[in-house]
């Protein structure tokens, strides 16, 4: 349906003057959705390009500090602890799970290693170049969406006046039917 009549019987209007348009809450908020969408893809390819702050990397050598810390410490227990079995001390079942515990540990530094080499080296070049490519197909929805709103306006195809506008706003239109404006 008409949402907006911009011009007057008798009104001069230039080549590609808002003569009216058709109602546009679709299609205005589908744009809006589409600009969010480029500033968040803008947002996501940006800190891909800058790669982690100094405070990521900090916090991930810290935390490879203490997981190798307590991976020291466990290992010593664990060589305490065979020492006294070797004695009749403790059961061999608690040498088992100071093995374990040990084990575990020095699973958690590799890990916090992995993490912290991973952090230290960027981001990578696929992730940049997919963040990039997102980025450019939000800029190309936010177009198409642009351009759907851009359909709902009827413009004057040439210099004129208008003589008569057959719809008043909130009529229905039909594209096939007959002129907005004569």
């Amino acid at each position: 349906s008409i949402g907006q009549i911009a011009v007057q019987e008798g009104e001069r209007v230039q080549a590609g003057a808002l003569i009216a348009g058709l109602r546009t809450e679709l299609e205005t908020a589908a744009l809006a959705e589409a600009e969010a969408r480029v500033a968040a893809a803008h947002a996501t390819w940006r800190r891909a390009v800058t790669g982690p702050r100094a405070e990521q990397i900090e916090s991930a050598s810290a935390a490879e500090a203490a997981s190798r810390a307590r991976a020291e410490s466990s290992q010593l227990a664990l060589q305490r602890l065979q020492v006294v079995a070797r004695a009749g001390g403790v059961s061999p079942d608690e040498v088992d799970r100071a093995r374990l515990a040990a084990s575990a540990d020095q699973s958690t530094v590799n890990q916090s290693s992995a993490n912290l080499a991973d952090l230290v080296r960027g981001t990578r070049r696929e992730d940049i170049a997919k963040a990039h490519a997102e980025y450019i197909a939000a800029q190309a929805n936010r177009d198409a969406a642009a351009a759907s709103l851009d359909l709902r306006l009827v413009r004057a195809p040439r210099d004129g006046v208008i003589l008569e506008l057959p719809y008043d706003v909130g009529e229905y239109y039909q594209p096939s039917g007959a002129p907005m404006a004569y």
